[in-house]
């Protein structure tokens, strides 16, 4: 009655057989072993005086900042002073229309 059914089996694919897609693959150009010398412009001496030039222009980019807040916040000082003279004559003002509408009746607007 019974029919002897053989095990189907399914052969197992490993990374190893498939290859890889060479359009998805993005292609690297091949680095220097490390700890080769470099040459051109980035060499070590170069460096040294590409280090000292870059430092020079933060400097300068900082001492110029420094310049313009110094600027920024002598104009908000000069400001503030002319904000002070003027407050009493305009409290004085705004008092006098205080009192000037106070009086005013609705049908008198």
């Amino acid at each position: 009655m019974g029919k002897c059914l053989a095990k189907q089996t399914t052969p197992t694919v490993t990374v190893k057989d498939v290859a890889p897609d060479p359009i998805s693959t993005p292609h690297r150009p091949p680095q220097p072993p490390r700890g080769t010398p470099k040459s051109g412009p980035n060499s070590n001496r170069n460096g040294v005086l590409n280090q000292r030039s870059s430092a020079g222009q933060a400097s300068a980019y900082t001492n110029n900042a420094l310049h313009e807040r110094g600027e920024n916040l002598s104009k908000v000082a000069q400001q503030t002073r002319k904000l002070s003279i003027n407050a009493p004559q305009y409290e004085s003002q705004s008092f006098e229309l205080m009192e000037k509408y106070q009086k005013k009746k609705w049908y008198q607007w």
